[in-house]
């Protein structure tokens, strides 16, 4: 496994896949790659910053990196810890040229965690118990590649498919925050449809990023984020179409429509007749 350091502080990654293990170690400086990073710790403690945020890691702890983010590290006494390198094309030769990790949830072997899997979630703890697991798949990991024998690729490629599957259990969020987040958030689009509400607004606010949050929402709604918000404003403007005298303009914007063509479109698609011809059978 050989690694290459460009003059940025940028390492590139020879192969798709590789295991290296790291012995006291006081500093990595700054730096960036264009792979995917694990990083086990396996003695002492260390403070791991990516993109500028800084996680405080220890014995059992496991980092996940994404593509092309930066990452330096810092011991006080010392850490030993083991990194595992990664390209999504290790696992599917489809994945080529891809540039994040969470390509991976696109495959047919990971399809359940990718509603689940929060982006957020990179630094996991493994206990005793799971220690000893994660420890000795590694290990065997390491060793296979040592010897380099007849089916080794097979070998690595199935640590490297059942590694993956542990991380991302570990990067799941719990069922019952997600039913929680669920219910605030259909809450909150429904008394604030008419307001100019985005998917990447009000995933902020709920402190994901627009990816993981989409399909969070897809997951637990069964339709899309904004398929979600046409569907409640076009009942808010039903709403006030029977209930009171205001005009059809100021319905579509009280409604939070922006573009009167189509929402004839679509109320017309919903309802099945228009805005006016609702109101009169309504009344």
């Amino acid at each position: 496994m050989k690694l290459s350091l460009s003059p940025e502080n940028r390492y590139s990654l020879k192969e798709d896949f590789g295991i290296t293990p790291r012995h006291n170690i006081f500093i990595s400086p700054q730096h960036t790659h264009d792979f995917v990073e694990f990083v086990y710790v396996y003695h002492g403690s260390c403070v791991h910053t990516v993109d500028g945020r800084e996680y405080p890691a220890r014995k059992g702890d496991l980092l996940f990196i994404n593509y092309n983010s930066t990452h330096s590290v810092r011991s006080e006494t010392g850490v030993s810890y083991v990194d595992i390198y990664l390209k999504p094309a290790f696992i599917d030769e489809s994945l080529r040229g891809a540039e994040t990790a969470f390509a991976l949830l696109s495959l047919p072997d990971f399809s359940a965690f990718e509603s689940i899997v929060c982006d957020h979630n990179c630094l996991i703890h493994f206990d005793s118990d799971e220690r000893q697991r994660i420890e000795n798949l590694i290990f065997w990991a390491t060793e296979e590649m040592k010897k380099q024998d007849e089916g080794s690729s097979l070998m690595l490629s199935s640590f490297m498919n059942l590694f993956l599957t542990v991380v991302f259990r570990k990067m799941a969020l719990p069922m019952n925050n997600i039913r929680k987040l669920d219910e605030a958030l259909l809450s909150y689009v429904r008394e604030h449809c008419g307001d100019r509400l985005t998917l990447s607004s009000i995933a902020k606010q709920c402190g994901y990023c627009s990816e993981y949050f989409s399909r969070l929402f897809k997951r637990y709604t069964g339709i899309t984020f904004s398929a979600y918000l046409t569907r409640c404003r076009l009942e808010r403007s039903m709403s006030l179409l029977k209930d009171t005298d205001k005009s059809v303009d100021g319905i579509i914007e009280s409604s939070g429509f922006t573009d009167r063509t189509r929402y004839f479109q679509l109320f017309a698609e919903f309802t099945g007749t228009t805005p006016l011809k609702f109101r009169k059978k309504s009344k």
